[in-house]
């Protein structure tokens, strides 16, 4: 049996250019204390390990991986528990063909919508357009309930299919644009 995981720092401050969040199929769940590359030539330490299941199957499940580099904070003050605290947290996945596309946090509890295509946000420009991938299917997973401060309360992850001809068609049935 294999276990997804998704990778994330503590702080996005801590990334160095090649260094990314990342999912893989682990065939152990990770522990605290393993080592792990995010990309570039250095291996964070893994401080963190939340179980999120699904409330349908609770042997389906995802693990919510917490990496830092250097010195770790007690859990109390990481700053996605902090900041989160009064809030309705989610994180949203999005996977196409195996990878990861897309990172989501919302915090309104909002869920992302079947049918929608990722936005592709532009920085020069400051706008926003449509990718060529859809949502096709969503599975929401819960904490396990020996977490203590969730960063999260909901993980969504989000099957995308690629859909390039809906960008060009008017007539899209299934899938909206941005």
């Amino acid at each position: 049996m294999s276990h997804l995981v998704f990778f994330d720092t503590l702080s996005d401050r801590d990334y160095k250019a090649g260094e990314a969040r990342k999912i893989e199929y682990w065939a152990n769940p990770p522990e605290v204390g393993d080592r792990v590359s995010l990309g570039s030539e250095r291996l964070w330490s893994i401080v963190g390990v939340d179980r999120y299941e699904s409330p349908e199957n609770t042997r389906e499940a995802i693990y919510l991986v917490h990496c830092a580099i250097g010195e770790v904070e007690k859990r109390a003050n990481w700053f996605r528990v902090r900041a989160y605290r009064d809030r309705q947290p989610n994180l949203q996945l999005f996977l196409g063909e195996g990878l990861l596309l897309q990172v989501r946090r919302n915090l309104t509890g909002d869920r992302p919508a079947i049918g929608s295509l990722l936005p592709q946000y532009h920085p020069q420009e400051k706008t926003v357009t449509s990718q060529p991938w859809g949502i096709a299917a969503i599975d929401s997973y819960i904490p396990d309930a020996n977490i203590v401060q969730p960063c999260y309360l909901t993980v969504h992850l989000c099957e995308c299919v690629y859909v390039p001809e809906v960008l060009e068609s008017e007539k899209a049935e299934h899938f909206v644009k941005v």
